[in-house]
């Protein structure tokens, strides 16, 4: 499969294969009005960074490896920490901070 960002048209993918053959660290594999597919490899101990998107929800989807999930409020307001592993869902809500 080729990776690369297939924009507002349909589109169908193995989610499982195309995130597993993915090395770069983040890769929009489809971008919609609402919504954006993206693939990402983030290398052993490295961490994403903590953000808030106010326009939109995110679904995040774990293929392999393991890790850890706050959110909450603000960075103060931390109501969510887990741990989080291999085919675990995460849902964020806009506005949470994650």
């Amino acid at each position: 499969m080729t990776t690369k960002d297939y924009g507002k048209a349909p589109f169908v993918t193995n989610i499982e294969t195309a995130t597993l053959e993915n090395t770069n660290y983040r890769t929009a594999l489809w971008t919609g009005e609402l919504l954006q597919l993206t693939l990402m490899s983030i290398p052993v101990g490295s961490d994403i960074g903590a953000e808030v998107h106010n326009e939109n929800d995110q679904f995040l989807r774990i293929e392999q490896g393991h890790g850890r999930v706050i959110m909450g409020e603000s960075a103060d307001k931390i109501t969510l920490d887990t741990e989080v592993g291999p085919e675990d869902a995460i849902f964020i809500p806009n506005g949470t901070y994650h």
